[in-house]
């Protein structure tokens, strides 16, 4: 309620334009520290994410003090384009952030993994509210939030890993050995750095389309619709995802991983099939009664994209087998695809029919790209598409007296935002209480795949 869309359009904008070069800063070795049996070998690896994300964030410092960044298209020249300076800082500290990443997951430190996911949007928050309160809410109170909230992950991550670092000295990682992990791990800036690079240059281009097409402000929509929706996946998806990537790195039988996968298919299904489809019944009046009635076209587009979210949710783990059985390629080729159909989304939705048209054909192409390259990595496991649609099946007919009940209230309190979101939330804790009675096998899975 403190900033405009506008405000928070411009924020999108500065995003779009240090995430792409955030996910390169690293050249993609942060993931390849979980892999090798050696602890040195990790380190080595670690060190070179290290160099490259340092040198990384200097040509862009010298480049940005070059460039006169007042011509920039997208930032209003005297009012906005002095927060691209801030871009090596967001740069460096995300690459820091990754890195250490990298080193928790291989020691299993969870729970300051988990500590640090908390810290960094909470931290972030505070400051913006309070900026806000106070007056100062404006694109650079959202980009200092953004800092701040980095800047402790970092803190976080950083002093739980700091310790095994140490017990290595630095004088037996020579530059001949980072080099030679270098090539030894070379399919990581190959496919996994440009897979990334292209998740996040699809997201970008998403973002300076929209703003160009229809303006900030929609972007600013756009923006806010994506992080409010994404909290369960930033929360949850993601840390399930680096929980599995690490099981599965260790498993060395196939058989034992289609189980596990299988298992976690069932359960992202049976957990977020339901909360999903209450989103795109409710999120219009969610978002009202949360950020007011000036957010009402985010809480919109949030019910168009869920189908897009509730595939993403599901398969993005599953996603993590690509890497374990060295075919770094798919996520490559997926996120080439997506990169294609969002284009033309935003292009052709905008030529026909405006912004819900757009948004359709965006989380339907991107939906069905995500599930299509989900079944492909399935099928390195043995896992035929027949039996994740049958899972899907099965549980859509559980949900669907949830979905009706949900669609029968919504029709009836139609001019009620507040009783609304009050039922949409009854309606999840009944489904949750179902699951958790009625569901016995839902516990045992999860233990299954997590706690071995």
């Amino acid at each position: 309620r403190l900033y405009t869309p506008t405000y928070f359009g411009y924020f999108n904008i500065y995003s779009s334009f240090t995430d792409p070069l955030s996910s390169i800063a690293n050249l993609g070795y942060h993931q390849a520290i979980l892999i090798p049996k050696s602890d040195k070998k990790a380190i080595t690896i670690f060190y070179l994410s290290l160099i490259s994300l340092i040198i990384f964030s200097l040509m862009i410092s010298i480049l940005i003090t070059i460039i006169p960044i007042n011509q920039t298209t997208f930032f209003d020249s005297q009012k906005y384009g002095y927060i691209i300076t801030l871009a090596p800082f967001s740069i460096l500290l995300q690459g820091l952030n990754m890195s250490f990443l990298g080193l928790n997951q291989r020691l299993e430190s969870y729970t300051e993994i988990s500590i640090s996911r908390i810290s960094n949007p909470l931290i972030n928050k505070v400051f913006v509210v309070i900026a806000g309160l106070v007056g100062f809410a404006s694109t650079k109170s959202l980009i200092i939030g953004l800092l701040l909230g980095l800047l402790s992950s970092v803190i976080i991550q950083g002093s739980s890993s700091i310790y095994f670092i140490l017990k290595y000295p630095k004088k037996i990682f020579t530059f001949q050995k980072i080099i030679d992990v270098a090539k030894d791990y070379k399919k990581f800036p190959l496919f996994v750095m440009s897979t990334d690079l292209l998740y996040r240059l699809g997201n970008s281009i998403t973002i300076f389309l929209i703003a160009y097409i229809f303006s900030a402000e929609v972007s600013g929509h756009y923006g806010m619709s994506v992080m409010m929706a994404g909290i369960p996946s930033a929360l949850i998806g993601s840390a399930i995802s680096e929980v599995f990537y690490q099981k599965t790195a260790k498993i060395k039988i196939k058989g034992d991983a289609k189980t596990a996968s299988e298992n976690l298919l069932l359960i992202l299904i049976k957990l977020s099939m339901l909360p999903f489809m209450i989103l795109s019944v409710f999120s219009k009046d969610l978002f009202i009664v949360l950020l007011g009635e000036s957010w009402t076209q985010a809480g919109i587009i949030t019910s168009i994209l869920s189908f897009q979210m509730f595939i993403s949710f599901v398969m993005a783990p599953i996603l993590q087998l690509s890497k374990v059985y060295d075919k770094q390629e798919y996520l490559l080729f997926s996120q080439i695809l997506m990169l294609i159909t969002s284009f033309f989304s935003i292009i052709i939705g905008s030529f026909f029919g405006g912004l819900k048209l757009t948004f359709l054909f965006f989380s339907i192409s991107n939906g069905l790209v995500i599930f299509f390259f989900g079944l492909l990595t399935l099928r390195l496991i043995d896992i035929r598409s027949a039996t994740v649609v049958k899972i899907i099946l099965k549980n859509l007919i559980k949900c669907v007296p949830f979905l009706i009940l949900a669609i029968l209230l919504r029709s009836y309190f139609l001019n009620s935002n507040l009783i609304l979101v009050l039922i949409s939330i009854s309606i999840l804790i009944g489904y949750f209480v179902y699951l958790y009675w009625i569901e016995k096998d839902l516990k045992a899975l999860s233990k299954s795949i997590f706690v071995k």
